[in-house]
C-alpha cells in the first residue's frame, strides 16, 4: 500500500525493514510503501482519498503503525 506524506516528513523517520519512502528529494512530497497484510496492491486505488483539509497521511502515526505491523518496538 502507498501513503502520500507531506513534503519532508518521510525523511524525518527511520522506517522498518520492508517499508520504503520514495521521493525525488528529501524536501518533496513522498510516497511510503508498506507491504500489505494479504492480497495484492494492483490495481492501485485510493483507500482514503486526499481532501483539501487533509491532503496527506500523518507521518508520525504511519511510522508508529509500520513498526507495530513489523512486530517491532517503535524506533525513531
Amino acid at each position: 500500500m502507498y501513503f502520500l506524506l507531506a513534503p519532508g516528513t518521510a525523511a524525518e523517520h527511520r522506517w522498518p525493514p520492508g517499508v520504503e519512502a520514495m521521493s525525488r528529494s528529501g524536501r518533496g512530497d513522498a510516497f511510503v510503501r508498506v507491504p500489505t497484510l494479504g492480497g495484492g496492491t494492483w490495481p492501485l486505488d485510493w483507500r482514503s482519498r486526499p481532501t483539501a483539509q487533509d491532503p496527506f497521511v500523518d507521518a508520525a502515526l504511519l511510522h508508529e503503525m509500520a513498526w507495530l505491523r513489523a512486530g517491532c518496538r517503535v524506533r525513531d
